[in-house]
């Protein structure tokens, strides 16, 4: 099969995960380049590029689009599978973590949590405990160590290193041809993990010293 075929199913598939996102996903936009990415190395390794017969093409990809953000969902926790009984009662297939049915989620745009600061009243340990645990959700999937690397010094501790985000993948061995953007990427695939606790994670290293302040003020660090 020609790279100008794949080229072309690769562009069909992020066309679909873009109408997708806007009728079922609205509120994750951030998600949709690797979803198509998901998406397209699924049904590479399925076959699916190399049939003959492809009857109800577009709603097979359809389809496996549609689950590929439902994993991303999951693995970032907002998400979670409801019990045979609970399925049963709330006529939903997920839950997410504050409650609220999938189905109804997806009717309503999430509001807007605020960022962390000093007059919040999210209490510091627990903030930096749900920041921890949504950055290592999205860190565990990368399989790459070198942007392993780049992400983990990037998202704690960039501030302390006075480089710019190109030198810091550098230094780490990482080579990217936009790292700015993948760091923006991951704070957003992070922050979307966070949120339905009440913390926005915009600039995380500022906010996470901060959190390291507060929680060592009350000696709970």
């Amino acid at each position: 099969m020609s790279e100008e075929k794949y080229l072309e199913d690769y562009l069909l598939i992020k066309k679909t995960t873009e109408y997708v996102r806007q009728k079922s996903f609205p509120s994750f936009k951030e998600l949709e380049d690797d979803v198509s990415q998901e998406a397209f190395i699924k049904l590479f390794k399925n076959g699916f590029f190399v049939r003959d017969d492809h009857k109800g093409k577009s709603s097979y990809i359809s389809r496996a689009v549609s689950n590929c953000f439902i994993d991303q969902l999951k693995s970032l926790g907002i998400i979670c599978n409801l019990t045979k009984a609970e399925k049963t009662q709330s006529n939903n297939k997920y839950l997410n973590i504050v409650n609220i049915g999938l189905d109804d989620m997806l009717d309503n745009n999430i509001p807007e949590a605020e960022t962390i600061t000093p007059e919040n009243q999210v209490n510091a340990s627990d903030a930096y405990k749900w920041i921890k645990n949504c950055f290592e959700s999205v860190f565990n999937d990368i399989s790459d160590p070198k942007r392993q690397a780049f992400f983990e010094s990037a998202f704690w501790w960039y501030n302390d290193q006075g480089v710019s985000t190109k030198e810091l993948a550098l230094l780490v061995g990482y080579k990217s041809s936009n790292p700015t953007q993948e760091l923006k990427r991951l704070i957003q695939k992070v922050s979307l993990c966070t949120q339905p606790h009440g913390i926005e994670v915009v600039n995380p290293n500022e906010q996470v010293q901060f959190l390291q302040e507060q929680i060592q003020s009350d000696g709970s660090l």
